[in-house]
């Protein structure tokens, strides 16, 4: 033991609060020394920090003979370097940092240890029997670790489910919108093929169906394939369709703005609010004001 190792008292290891478990272990099991554990505990937590877990679990095996006690001293002792093991989110780190290699090794050895003296719920049964004690303290553990698992599960289980009816609205809400478009355009389209109306322009029909698109959530679709929609809808040439979309900006000053005007009045008389208020907006930004 080094002498910075023997000026350490049980209230500097107490400080640490993932230490006050061990000591109600320690005094269950009836150890005789707790301080003197705490001094070779952080001295087998250096070892493993500076790659030599092997000698770490050597001196545990050679101090703790009832098997139950030894793997719940390695069981501490991996704690520190490996946090909670919870499937819900995979392997939490824990509050010392060692090379990957040495955990594997902790990891192997803990493994093969518990799989001989696994956690025993019953250990009272017969509490003369240490090793099972310690076993039955590290059910505890897991135990623990399982039932916060259990609750975080729960809550990434509602969160998705939450998520997911949320999405759910916004696609009704979109598809709404859609078929609440698709109705005016039709509208549009049956009353300008009969009365061939002048107000319905090439411009202000492009000015409507391209912010209607945007609105729509289109995002990076190329000009041609917009052009290629619109004509679609409003049965006009594709190479004049495609101009207007690619300067549509430039289609809210034509006709000095009474275009835009125009169908920012028809939008509004649809309760379409905001297109309307979207399309003031970039008229008053053209315009300078």
């Amino acid at each position: 033991m080094s002498d910075s190792d023997a000026s350490r008292t049980l209230d500097y290891y107490l400080s640490n609060p993932n230490n006050h478990s061990i000591k109600t272990d320690l005094e269950e099991l009836g150890c005789s020394d707790i301080l003197e554990f705490f001094h070779r505990f952080y001295r087998w937590i250096d070892y493993v920090k500076e790659g030599r877990p092997s000698e770490a679990l050597q001196e545990i095996e050679e101090s703790f003979q009832p098997g139950g006690v030894t793997v719940l001293i390695i069981y501490y002792l991996r704690s520190r370097f490996r946090g909670h093991t919870l499937p819900s989110l995979g392997s939490t780190r824990g509050e010392a940092e060692a090379p990957e290699g040495s955990l594997m090794y902790l990891d192997s050895e803990y493994e093969r240890w518990k799989a001989v003296y696994p956690p025993d719920i019953y250990a009272h049964d017969d509490p003369s029997d240490v090793s099972r004690v310690a076993r039955e303290r590290l059910w505890g553990y897991y135990a623990t670790d399982k039932a916060l698992d259990d609750m975080l599960t729960k809550m990434l289980k509602e969160g998705e489910e939450k998520h997911a009816f949320e999405l759910q609205i916004r696609q009704s809400e979109r598809e709404l919108m859609q078929n609440q478009m698709q109705e005016t355009v039709q509208a549009a389209l049956a009353a300008a093929g009969v009365k061939r109306n002048p107000e319905f322009t090439l411009n202000r029909q492009v000015l409507a169906l391209g912010y209607m698109l945007q609105a729509l959530g289109m995002r990076n679709i190329d000009k041609i394939t917009q052009a290629s929609f619109v004509e679609f809808l409003i049965n006009k040439t594709n190479k004049t369709i495609y101009d207007a979309l690619r300067e549509l900006d430039d289609c809210l000053l034509k006709n000095d703005g009474n275009d835009a005007e125009y169908v920012i009045a028809r939008f509004k008389a649809l309760g379409l609010d905001e297109l309307a208020s979207k399309i003031k907006q970039d008229l008053q930004q053209k315009r300078g004001v």
